[in-house]
């Protein structure tokens, strides 16, 4: 019941804030009816299907010397071989650099979904969370819960003697819920304005005086993960860290060197001239270098603590270059599906080797982690690719997809 009222919530603030910052009625008023067609957009979109229950992994319990596990997600991370022939970038020295310290890279990965929200939850909950069909509420109450870790991976670890430490960032669902036994936060203020002001007509004025936290706090959580990774354990219990890295997501405000250097703030890739979308990818890919070099730091002195620890490091989904958000699959530019659905996806799950394979999708690869992990006796499930539509019905499109 609750839920239901969310929409209205929304609209109360986001007219309060128009009526406060808006010099003029008509400006407020524009505002107002833009921020309702936002809200009842929002409304609408909670149709689809019923969800499948998580799995039961029965009783598992953390074993002697168990390793403290790492899962992390870099959001919007393209897969090689698109890295090479689109962008023209050769990302193979990081690839190298992570086989160096022990992973398996799964150089035909694709993802399960192409959006965040459900791929991401999907991880968490060890199972597809929504079905072809549309998004319906039963759907959705699952996705809320893996994500705020009251179902799936999150209460299976604590099960088996792990303390569950969770990385917040700028996007909406990484919020941390009761189940999580430590939060990482980074610059709330900005976390709490950056949505408010982007649903509403004072985007620009939001944007000038606020920089994009789906970078700033992203740079900030990236850059603490070696730190908080590598921290001494606070008792005999091992630890879980999830961490979602909106990066290297746009926008594309970063260098090599993770200096900020870049004015364009403009997270749809497809808007503006060729040259614009020619230098937004130029600059993606120095955003991937900043990544790159920053993951590797964590990993380091990660591994040099924990030399047995398991990491698993995937993206929820690939760039976005030239996606319109609101067409179904067979309407979209195959361009934009194979690039959207080509991921990095790495392991490092040492004694349990055997049981990679190079085109795991995530869901996959993360019951490999429960199961050499937790000993629990995950079944592989069928993987499968979806294409959500952004639309007003979310429609999810099962789809067969060239890897």
């Amino acid at each position: 019941m609750l839920s239901d009222l969310t929409p209205v919530t929304i609209a109360g603030l986001l007219l309060w804030v128009a009526s406060r910052l808006a010099d003029e009625w008509p400006f407020a008023a524009l505002t107002g009816i833009g921020v309702l067609a936002v809200v009842g957009v929002l409304g609408i979109g909670a149709l689809a299907i019923v969800a499948p229950a998580p799995p039961d992994i029965g009783t598992v319990t953390a074993r002697p010397g168990s390793p403290d596990v790492l899962l992390l997600v870099l959001d919007g991370y393209a897969r090689g071989d698109w890295l090479d022939e689109v962008y023209g970038y050769d990302n193979s020295p990081f690839l190298e650099e992570l086989e160096a310290r022990g992973f398996a890279v799964a150089y035909d990965a694709t993802p399960n979904y192409s959006y965040t929200y459900a791929s991401l939850s999907t991880i968490l909950n060890l199972d597809y969370v929504f079905l072809p069909g549309g998004i319906d509420e039963p759907g959705r109450e699952l996705m809320r819960a893996a994500l705020t870790g009251a179902t799936g991976m999150i209460p299976a670890f604590q099960q088996g003697g792990y303390e569950v430490t969770y990385f917040e960032n700028a996007w909406g669902g990484s919020q941390c819920g009761s189940a999580i036994d430590r939060c990482i936060r980074h610059n709330l203020v900005s976390r709490s304005l950056w949505p408010i002001g982007q649903m509403t007509m004072l985007a620009p004025v939001v944007n000038a005086v606020v920089m994009n936290p789906f970078t700033t706090v992203s740079l900030g959580q990236l850059q603490s993960l070696g730190e908080v990774i590598s921290e001494p354990r606070s008792g005999e219990r091992p630890r879980l860290t999830i961490a979602h890295v909106v990066l290297p997501h746009s926008p594309m405000l970063l260098d090599a060197n993770c200096e900020f250097n870049r004015v364009d703030i403009q997270r749809v890739w497809g808007l503006g001239s060729e040259a614009l979308q020619t230098a937004r990818r130029a600059n993606y890919v120095g955003q991937l270098e900043c990544v790159n070099q920053v993951v590797l730091d964590a990993l380091d002195v990660f591994l040099e603590r924990y030399p047995t620890g398991v990491v698993m490091i995937t993206s929820d989904h690939g760039p976005a270059s030239t996606l319109l958000e609101d067409l179904p699959v067979d309407e979209q530019l195959d361009f934009t599906v194979q690039e959207r659905m080509k991921i990095l996806s790495a392991y490092r799950m040492p004694g349990c080797e055997s049981t990679f394979r190079p085109d795991l999708t995530p869901v996959n690869g993360v019951r490999l982690l429960v199961n050499c992990v937790l000993g629990a006796d995950l079944a592989p499930v069928m993987d499968v690719n979806n294409w959500i539509s952004s639309n007003s019905e979310g429609e999810v499109e099962e789809m067969s997809l060239t890897r």
